[in-house]
């Protein structure tokens, strides 16, 4: 039987079983346990782009990365290409906007030794 809208579950598991009680906003306890969950992830994530933006060779990495996406060029072509061009953009601009809000000194570093090596 098809469950309604409002009893789907999030994307973050709870770490239940399958089968088990869907997650219950209104629970504080799960509430808390859910937030703590995310935030370890965010701390993972950040840890990592931190370790990949503390090298010469992790900076570079990044560096083409972020051109291969292409986040600053143009989309649009007049043809199906615009829609490639949109999906390689939004891969990249979440991973820049991280990078440049989480580390906005490494960044400036990065680009300047971007242009030293060209």
């Amino acid at each position: 039987m098809p469950k309604d809208e409002s009893s789907l579950r999030t994307d973050i598991e709870d770490g239940a079983d399958a089968g088990a009680a869907e997650f219950n906003a209104g629970d504080p306890g799960k509430v808390g346990e859910r937030r703590s969950k995310v935030k370890q992830l965010e701390d993972r994530r950040a840890n990592g782009l931190r370790q990949i933006m503390s090298s010469p060779d992790g900076r570079a990495w990044m560096w083409e990365l972020l051109a291969s996406c292409e986040i600053f060029s143009p989309c649009f072509t007049g043809n199906s290409t615009t829609f490639f061009n949109e999906g390689k953009r939004a891969v990249g601009l979440p991973v820049f906007h991280a990078v440049t809000e989480l580390f906005p000194d490494q960044y400036l570093l990065m680009a300047k030794e971007a242009k030293q090596n060209v």
